[in-house]
């Protein structure tokens, strides 16, 4: 139970799509019928900006409730600082499967009961000026509040409630959820660019606004290799960013 976190109780936001730019698409010819399935989930600007000095350049609270719908009881691969940045640790409802190569690391421990803080890095000079909320999560990741951030090959188990599991590769981290488990890469930087050969899908909350300070971005999307199969109307934040939820799919 997560009777600790405060979620924002806004009207659902409407299920309507946007068909264009969005091209038809059969798993037949793909090679995603060939792949079992991987998805990543993030959140970029438009220059696929996900981080700013190890924090994310915004915080928009209704994007932190879609990262809870879409990954609740599927295990969530994450990096070791991605794991460490938690506030809240584990993750409730999923694995929590933490990558890294260091020797001996065991994911215990309380989280941090405070970090310095991050300044926001600006939205456009074009946009209505909106302040940032900064939220402690890795770059690109995103949570409910409470999780990875507040107002935003072998494996050891570690006595969580939830399961906790420690994996020295993303390969190892993917083995250990066997089909019918749909494991998500919730970041950070190096994770998601990591993964990129095994995604079979990539959930995008793509943020209208360039967030030119940022250092850390997601890999580019080659229409080579990579097609939009869903894309939501555009929804404006109650912080005054707007955003639209896209799915992309393996060639």
């Amino acid at each position: 139970m997560e009777t600790s976190v405060i979620f924002p109780f806004e009207k659902d936001i409407p299920d309507v799509r946007d068909t264009g730019g969005i091209h038809p698409f059969s798993t037949f010819n793909s090679s995603t019928a060939r792949l079992r399935e991987v998805r990543a989930i993030v959140a970029m600007g438009l220059g696929n900006e996900i981080g700013f000095r190890g924090d994310m350049p915004w915080h928009i609270p209704e994007d932190l409730r879609h990262f809870k719908e879409l990954t609740m009881g599927h295990p969530v691969i994450m990096g070791r600082a991605t794991w460490l940045s938690l506030p809240r640790r584990p993750l409730p409802g999923r694995r929590n499967i933490i990558l890294t190569r260091q020797p001996g690391f065991t994911p215990t421990g309380p989280s941090p009961s405070s970090r310095p803080s991050t300044p926001a890095v600006p939205s456009p000079s074009s946009r209505p000026s909106t302040p940032a909320v900064p939220s402690p999560s890795s770059p690109g990741s995103t949570a409910q509040p409470g999780e990875l951030g507040s107002t935003s090959c072998g494996a050891t188990t570690v006595a969580h409630p939830i399961p906790t599991e420690v994996a020295s590769s993303i390969a190892a981290a993917v083995a250990m959820c066997p089909p019918p488990e749909v494991p998500y890469i919730i970041g950070g930087g190096q994770v998601y660019a990591a993964a990129m050969p095994i995604l079979t899908h990539i959930d995008v909350t793509r943020i209208e606004a360039r967030f030119p300070e940022a250092d850390t971005r997601f890999p580019e999307l080659s229409e080579t290799d990579w097609i939009l199969t869903d894309r939501s109307e555009p929804i404006t934040s109650r912080c005054g960013l707007t955003f639209r939820y896209e799915t992309y799919t393996r060639r």
